[in-house]
């Protein structure tokens, strides 16, 4: 059977802990048979008491007001024609222990260009993962044909729990927005603000250069939509919360300051 990630899973009260504030995950209770690697092994895995670790990623929010998202596919296995954020699941042990380097999913999956220039995210707490993805994923793909151009972003402050991460007996606290959807798993969401205007920017999906994925601006004063990309022509749409994931509404909820779930489809 392929692999595609590497979570684990975890059973209420004996890997995992959890209240309002904190998150306790215990990395010294997982055994070889808990790892999830495919979809098919995590369906199979469903159950209430079962919580999954980790996944995540996050997007762009433009001026403020334009939140950049994208259209999956409908023969997407997960969330099929949904709206959704830049996310993905976790690769392995490294990333278990240290949660927030899921964002690694947003900069492998978003390129923002303008023009000749590809824009370089710079974010110190997170350069190094930024860093490894430049250098392995995109230096081939663009060195030659365009010049690179410094991108400073701003974190965007959201709502922050704890999550208590146990490694060979050692405990590492880290604050950090914390979304467990309804299939228990749990996301490490991030967002950025970026001085650009979206309008005179392109966007490459970097996830599949030939999906077919569409990317959108989201205006969250309106509710409206937007195609970037070949689809820009298309009319503004309303974006109903049932034709969002249920990451891209928390996060909604987040950036709002909704109470929880209130942006969200019941």
């Amino acid at each position: 059977m392929s692999r595609y990630y590497d979570i684990v899973r975890l059973k209420a009260g004996q890997g995992i802990e959890l209240n309002d504030t904190l998150v306790t995950v215990d990395l010294d209770k997982v055994t070889p048979k808990d790892v999830i690697q495919n979809d098919t092994e995590f369906n199979s895995s469903l159950h209430p008491e079962h919580y999954f670790y980790v996944s995540g990623g996050g997007s762009f929010l433009f001026r403020g007001r334009y939140l950049l998202t994208v259209k999956r596919p409908l023969a997407a296995r997960v969330n099929p024609g949904k709206l959704s954020i830049f996310t993905g699941r976790a690769e392995g042990f490294i990333e278990w222990r240290e949660p927030w380097r899921v964002v690694r999913e947003l900069f492998e999956e978003v390129v923002l260009f303008k023009g000749e220039k590809v824009f370089y995210p710079r974010f110190l707490p997170f350069q190094e993962i930024i860093d490894e993805v430049y250098r392995n994923h995109f230096n081939d793909k663009f060195s030659r044909d365009f010049e690179y151009t410094d991108l400073f972003l701003e974190a965007v402050p959201l709502d922050e729990r704890i999550l208590s991460v146990v490694s060979q007996g050692i405990r590492s606290e880290y604050r950090l927005s914390l979304h467990i959807n309804s299939k228990n798993d749990i996301n490490v969401l991030s967002l950025f603000s970026v001085d650009l205007d979206p309008h005179e920017i392109r966007v490459l999906d970097a996830e599949d250069l030939n999906s077919s994925r569409e990317v959108y601006l989201l205006d969250i004063e309106t509710g409206n939509m937007t195609a970037l990309g070949p689809s820009s022509a298309n009319p503004w749409q309303v974006a109903g919360t049932g034709d969002m994931t249920e990451h891209l509404c928390a996060m909604l909820a987040l950036i709002t300051r909704k109470k929880s779930g209130e942006a969200c489809p019941s």
